[in-house]
């Protein structure tokens, strides 16, 4: 549109060096692209900040994103959002991907591409299955103090019926710690509930319950805690997808698996530590 360059005319001169004011630090939209957004500070660019993804995956150009979040800190991106597929790619044509425009159907090929659908978010999968397209994921909490930062989703509906309820928690506690919490109850059968991570940074296993990241001279450690039971696996994303898929160099998953017997209520932490 040319029209919109006329703001840009209109924006007084001194406005293009003026920084958000510091009180908007967090922030929490509602409705069916709900999000949340924490920062440290607006006029540090080593500053943390942290956005989360509510809402519901039915919506206009939509992903299975809800749960999932993007987390920088130190100048360096820790987590990522893939970035989309063109909607005409080749791959979708050569191998049989037609149906990208069905939303609301959790069977469509739209959401066999891996980076729209959960797997290919840093959200909870449930068993396997795909989220719901047309549930609500509704934030129920969240605190904008300072230093008391946290927001928790309602992931119950989204997850599919394998699961009988689950929350997720984020906290942001200090500039240098994020806290990541999930709770959930099995439905009448046992299911295997995944918590899944990307990045581009180097990983390296440290234990059954730590990994560390660097990337560009910094590093991040991520610790488990939870069941005995739950495996961390540290993979290629490559290991996930198929031909139709873009491809994303030098990209790892993070895993975590938590095994659940039916009826049964599990709950795991990360604390995600930047140093």
């Amino acid at each position: 549109k040319t029209w919109m360059v006329f703001p840009l005319i209109w924006l007084p001169a001194q406005a293009a060096d003026q920084m958000p004011p510091q009180e908007l630090l967090a922030f929490h939209g509602g409705g069916p692209s709900a999000n949340v957004f924490f920062r440290s500070a607006w006029n540090d660019p080593q500053a943390t900040w942290l956005a989360i993804k509510g809402g519901q995956a039915s919506v206009s150009h939509g992903h299975m994103d809800v749960g999932s979040y993007v987390l920088e800190a130190r100048g360096v991106r820790w987590f990522e959002e893939l970035e989309t597929h063109h909607y005409f790619a080749k791959a979708f044509r050569d191998n049989g991907i037609k149906d990208i425009w069905s939303y609301d159907d959790p069977d469509s090929d739209r959401w066999k591409v891996y980076a729209w659908n959960n797997r290919g978010h840093n959200t909870l999968n449930a068993g396997g299955q795909m989220h719901n397209p047309t549930a609500m994921g509704k934030f129920t909490a969240f605190n904008d103090q300072p230093g008391e930062y946290s927001a928790t989703i309602d992931l119950s509906d989204v997850l599919g019926k394998k699961v009988a309820s689950a929350k997720r928690t984020f906290g942001m506690p200090s500039d240098d710690t994020v806290l990541i919490e999930d709770a959930w109850t099995a439905g009448d059968d046992a299911l295997e509930m995944t918590a899944r991570f990307h990045t581009f940074a180097q990983v390296k296993q440290l234990d059954e319950r730590r990994v560390a990241l660097t990337r560009e001279g910094q590093r991040l450690t991520l610790e488990v805690t939870g069941p005995d039971n739950s495996r961390l696996i540290v993979a290629p994303v490559e290991d996930y997808m198929n031909a139709w898929d873009r491809r994303f160099e030098g990209m790892t998953t993070i895993d975590i698996r938590v095994p659940t017997a039916a009826g049964a209520s599990r709950m795991v932490e990360y604390r995600l530590k930047i140093e």
